[in-house]
């Protein structure tokens, strides 16, 4: 449908992160942080930026006060979890995972949204073939409260690569769970960069394989630490232009209207 260009002016945006590889699709809606200017190559798109984040997100609820966040820190064990998509796991995401598991020795990982699939069996298998079968848990696609409630209790949420997440990591840190992402070059290898910058949680985002272990360890050994950063996730996020749906439309309004112009001046140029 796209190809036979039934609108004068086509964008694509969110559902499907990468390019499209079509000459026939214009413009690709995104952020800075997301895609980085000098990215350019990896698309057929034109780049079209939006000034604070490409994210609009609620929830439509408020989660459970800060003390029911805070309850897990008790524990002496650290549990780390990934809510995404189990296609998202790659080999390479589950080798430091394995690294991570080996380097913080009283952690526990928690997969989730792994169906009956042969991919859960060999998931598993890799890290009992570590030596860490009894730390490693799988449970299936979960809706509604159970959900959420899987998501609070974890301390720590892991961000696979290279195709991160990214309503999963807003999920989480709606609830007070910091997301330890390591970023990519471009757009869906970078879903959760973006979302982290845009509530100044730079601190989360790994540039490299060690640091991304390191970001766990050195929360794992200050709970303190980590308990701050739980405590204040939530109202960051809803304070952050990410929930911000006014100023988003806003922005959105603009950007739809810079195409529409600049489509028009070259109509009015090819015209004379």
């Amino acid at each position: 449908m796209f190809a036979r260009k039934p609108a004068p002016v086509q964008l694509t945006w969110m559902g499907y992160l990468n390019t499209t590889g079509m000459t026939a699709m214009d413009y690709k809606m995104t952020d800075a942080v997301a895609d980085p200017f000098g990215v350019e190559p990896f698309y057929r798109e034109k780049l079209l930026r939006l000034p604070h984040s490409q994210w609009c997100y609620n929830p439509g609820f408020e989660p459970p006060n800060d003390g029911a966040r805070q309850s897990r820190l008790n524990s002496s064990r650290l549990l780390l979890g990934c809510m995404a998509r189990f296609m998202k796991i790659s080999n390479e995401c589950v080798d430091l995972w394995i690294e991570l598991l080996h380097s913080v020795e009283n952690s526990d990982l928690r997969l989730v949204d792994v169906p009956d699939h042969p991919r859960a069996a060999e998931l598993l298998a890799r890290f009992a073939e570590a030596g860490l079968a009894s730390r490693v848990s799988i449970l299936p696609t979960l809706l509604g409260d159970e959900y959420w409630k899987r998501i609070m209790e974890l301390d720590l949420a892991l961000d696979p690569f290279p195709y991160t997440g990214a309503t999963t990591s807003l999920d989480c840190l709606w609830m007070g769970v910091p997301v330890i992402t390591l970023a990519g070059s471009y757009g869906a290898e970078r879903s959760a960069a973006s979302i982290l910058s845009g509530i100044g949680c730079q601190h989360l985002i790994a540039s490299s394989s060690d640091e991304y272990v390191q970001i766990a360890r050195l929360l794992n050994a200050d709970r303190s630490r980590l308990g701050q950063l739980r405590s204040m996730l939530h109202e960051r996020v809803r304070t952050s232009p990410l929930c911000d749906s006014r100023s988003f439309t806003a922005d959105l309004e603009k950007a739809l209207r810079s195409v529409w112009s600049h489509w028009c001046q070259a109509q009015k140029e090819k015209s004379q």
